[in-house]
C-alpha cells in the first residue's frame, strides 16, 4: 500500500504505528507515557543523576562553595547531559510528520 492510498482511519493507524517508538503508554493511565533512557549500568545511571543535580545547583546558585560532602567533584559533565537530552528527541515521530506533510502536499 502506497503512503497516500489509505481508505480508512484503521489503515492509517496501522501505517503510523511503526513510527511511535519513543513514548510508551502507561497501562491504565490516560495521557501518561514512559520514555526509555539508556544507561550502561547503575554507576552510569548514578553519574547521570548526579550530573543533573549538580547542573541544577550550579544554575540556581553559581557562587555555591560546595554542593555536598557526598559529591567531591563539582565539575558538570555537560557532554553526558547533552547525550541524555538526545535520547528524548522524537526522530521517528518527526519522520512520520514529514511523510504526512508529503501526503497532504501531493493531494
Amino acid at each position: 500500500m502506497g503512503t497516500n492510498e489509505f481508505t480508512t482511519l484503521e489503515e492509517f493507524k496501522e501505517y503510523t504505528v511503526r513510527y511511535y517508538r519513543n513514548l510508551e503508554s502507561v497501562v491504565g493511565k490516560e495521557n501518561l507515557y514512559t520514555n526509555e533512557v539508556r544507561v550502561c549500568g547503575y554507576i552510569d545511571m548514578l553519574h547521570v543523576a548526579t550530573t543533573l543535580i549538580k547542573l541544577c545547583v550550579i544554575a540556581t546558585d553559581p557562587e555555591a562553595p560546595k554542593i555536598s560532602k557526598l559529591v567531591k567533584n563539582t565539575s558538570v559533565d555537560i557532554n553526558r547531559i547533552l547525550e541524555l537530552a538526545l535520547q528524548f528527541l522524537p526522530y521517528d515521530e518527526v519522520e512520520l510528520l514529514d511523510e504526512i506533510k508529503e501526503m497532504c502536499v501531493n493531494d
